[in-house]
């Protein structure tokens, strides 16, 4: 069996926040992980999340804006039909963000 990274435990634990609705505490454990990860995907999704939730549409902006470019890192790389995903939703978050 293998033993979970503490990044992970922190993403997972900022999730289960996150699911009971405890925003503030989700957002939290994210903002701990992304000063030990600054460019993981996942994290930046999640903060982008939790700050649309709480309506600040300029941190959203920001977080979509550099989720977009981690991904357009990652694609150079790699094309991955997550990514894709990700892209796209996050594309539409911002155009929507900045209207």
């Amino acid at each position: 069996m293998f033993k979970k990274s503490k990044i992970t435990k922190i993403i997972e634990k900022g999730n289960q926040h996150y699911e009971k609705g405890e925003l503030i505490d989700a957002k939290k454990m994210y903002l701990k992980g992304l000063a030990m990860e600054p460019d993981n995907i996942v994290i930046i999704n999640n903060l982008a999340e939790i700050h649309s939730r709480l309506g600040d549409d300029s941190k959203t902006k920001g977080y979509s804006k550099i989720l977009l470019k981690n991904c357009n890192k990652l694609l150079s790389h790699k094309k991955t039909k997550e990514l894709l995903i990700i892209k796209a939703m996050h594309y539409y978050i911002l155009k929507r963000a900045m209207r």
